[in-house]
């Protein structure tokens, strides 16, 4: 009840039951919720064993719900393909094991990078998944499996890991894919008119262009706090920062920077001090 009424008083907020994953479920029912409904998330191809739970019926979730006294053989039905294209209105979280031939623009997922290379996956096929034209948002998991619920962290690591990648694309990954992914886009994720907005200003700190290979004064990049991580520091324009915020939208920054000159943040960046939210504008 507590959170209907919630969900009546704000448009930024809604509720819904999601079915967990593949291996935690009766697979007719969840074919039969995925095409009733829409907006479900659900955890798909995940791991290794969850793929071969769909494939054979055999492996250590077998064990798993065998010693819970929970296996029904007769209730894993559905294939990982069939389930992928079951998804198509739907929010995949992982699909570290998806063939990205599976995926259509229609598809959105939300990938965990930290947590993925914390079990220490195969590489993520990022580049592939984007290809299809499918939605792929970052996110972080839990901290069962994560230092931290920092998505900006996640947007640096994916920038390390894809130097590749434009930072543009990232940063959209946390912002307009994010709301898109969850229905929220026409609420949020960009900055424009009849949108709602909290955009947040970042340290613009940047590392001689001859001392590392990002370019030494890409927006997004300072955005996503990339440069907040390399030095030596020296400021960028204010007005390049706000400049990929208007771009992307307000989401993901969280450090709120008072606007008080670079001659100051240069200041700030000597001392290492990269805590200059109480510094108002």
């Amino acid at each position: 009840i507590a959170v209907s009424r919630i969900e009546q008083r704000s448009e930024r907020f809604r509720h819904t039951r999601s079915p967990h994953a593949p291996y935690s479920v009766n697979h007719p029912r969840l074919l039969a919720l995925l095409a009733q409904r829409q907006g479900l998330a659900i955890h798909l191809a995940e791991s290794a064993a969850e793929i071969e739970l769909l494939a054979h019926k055999t492996g250590p979730f077998v064990d798993f719900l065998n010693r819970k006294n929970l296996w029904q053989p007769d209730a894993i039905t559905a294939s990982l393909p069939e389930l992928v294209a079951a998804c198509e209105r739907h929010l995949i979280i992982h699909g570290n094991f998806i063939d990205p031939a599976m995926l259509t623009p229609k598809h959105q997922l939300v990938y965990c990078p930290r947590t993925h290379a914390a079990f220490g996956h195969p590489p993520y096929p990022l580049r592939e998944f984007l290809a299809t034209g499918a939605t792929i948002a970052l996110g972080t998991d839990s901290l069962a499996s994560n230092p931290d619920l920092d998505i900006l962290a996640e947007a640096r690591f994916v920038r390390e890991r894809f130097p590749d990648l434009d930072a543009r694309s990232i940063l959209a990954m946390i912002t307009l894919h994010g709301a898109r992914a969850l229905r929220f886009d026409r609420l949020v994720g960009t900055i424009e008119v009849g949108k709602r907005a909290d955009p947040h200003r970042r340290a613009a700190r940047q590392g001689r262009r001859d001392e590392q290979h990002l370019p030494a004064h890409d927006a997004h990049d300072v955005a996503i706090g990339v440069s907040a991580i390399r030095e030596p520091w020296r400021a960028v324009d204010s007005e390049d920062v706000w400049w990929a915020l208007e771009v992307q939208g307000g989401w993901g920054a969280r450090e709120v920077i008072g606007e008080r000159g670079l001659e100051d943040g240069e200041e700030l960046v000597r001392r290492g001090d990269d805590d200059l939210h109480a510094r108002g504008p």
